[in-house]
């Protein structure tokens, strides 16, 4: 269900790579590397992977399929990034997780267990829900390969199925408050289970709260709490990692300024550039805006073109949103990434990488 962390190892090492081969600068200054077509994701902050390599026992284990896509890369990148809080990334090292076997996973996850509750009415209507999808467990190892934390994703649904008249699946919604609650409870009980595996009794455990998208939703659910604890008692604080679309509404009330910036920069892109449609989406921690992700959709005539509407783009992007936040540029061609343009948090440097053309 998560992206495959020997994905995320390659591409940090073709990342290494292409920043010791090429010197950037800002406007015009910047010189652009071409390299072959990759689905490249660089992050601001990272972890090294831990080796030799091991692949997560869970097997990514999910007790149904109302997973959204989006999500099942979101609840990994996120609980990493959320994991560099409380576990540094220059001090520890990266491992899929080793001690929730798939068996585990389960036992934990059926209906005697964590997911065991009562019945609901609904619009009334009878559900049996089944808050807790799906658990992702991260382990961070300390230079020497000695365990020093463990990070774990309760993903809770608050979009339950259930069958119409016609024998088809629907949705209803559960409160967000009641589905958090149940969370909580749940992770009490899980911590205790974790504090019974030998390599567990003392290590630090982060948990958090991730509330899934509705399965139909173009963008991923986001963490809502999380706890750290040493000891077999944990509390949690709210936390609110949220996508929106920058055209959207939640932007222009709230977020004036990246509204706006983004309604320029678009409007001056596609003012010289037929058939050029951009759209965008930014990621929001506590109510401030901590990365954007922009997909630009033209047609290709010739590298030359494709290059200048690359610098184009990647010029705009530093005059209309400064050094913060980090800024990731797909520029497609029938679905594919001809270019892909990077600027790091708290830079006004952007690299240009021309994949195709």
């Amino acid at each position: 269900v998560l992206g495959d962390v020997m994905k995320r190892l390659k591409k940090l090492v073709i990342f290494i790579s292409l920043i010791l081969l090429i010197t950037t600068g800002c406007g015009s200054k910047k010189k652009i590397r071409e390299k072959a077509n990759l689905d490249l994701n660089f992050d601001d902050d990272y972890y090294r992977i831990a080796t030799p390599y091991k692949e997560g026992v869970g097997h990514n284990y999910v007790v149904n399929n109302t997973l959204n896509n989006y999500d099942s890369s979101e609840v990994e990148s996120s609980l990493m990034d959320i994991s560099t809080n409380y576990f540094s990334t220059k001090s520890y090292k990266y491992q899929e997780g080793q001690y929730l076997k798939e068996k585990d996973l389960k036992k934990l996850l059926d209906r005697e267990h964590l997911n065991k509750s009562d019945s609901i009415l609904v619009d009334g209507i009878t559900i049996n829900p089944t808050y807790i999808s799906y658990i992702h467990e991260q382990n961070y190892l300390n230079n020497n390969g000695d365990l020093k934390g463990v990070s774990i994703a309760l993903v809770l649904n608050p979009y339950q199925a259930y069958k119409n008249e016609n024998g088809n699946y629907l949705y209803k919604e559960i409160d967000e408050k009641k589905v958090l609650d149940f969370g909580v409870d749940a992770s009490k009980k899980l911590l205790k289970y974790l504090r019974g595996i030998d390599k567990l009794k003392n290590t630090d455990i982060l948990i958090g709260l991730y509330i899934q998208s509705n399965p139909e939703s173009a963008l991923p659910g986001s963490f809502r709490k999380v706890g750290n604890t040493s000891t077999s008692n944990i509390s949690f604080n709210s936390i609110n990692y949220t996508y929106q679309y920058l055209n959207s509404s939640y932007v222009s009330e709230h977020d004036t300024s990246s509204y706006t910036a983004f309604e320029n920069m678009k409007n001056n892109v596609i003012k010289d550039n037929a058939n050029t449609y951009l759209s965008g989406k930014g990621l929001y921690y506590n109510n401030k805006l901590k990365s954007l992700d922009i997909t630009v959709t033209c047609t290709y005539s010739n590298k030359s073109k494709l290059i200048m509407l690359s610098q184009l783009i990647s010029d705009e992007i530093v005059s209309s949103f400064g050094s913060s936040p980090s800024v990731k540029v797909n520029v497609k061609v029938n679905n594919e990434t001809y270019a892909f343009i990077n600027k790091s948090k708290g830079s006004t440097r952007t690299k240009i990488y021309i994949m195709k053309g």
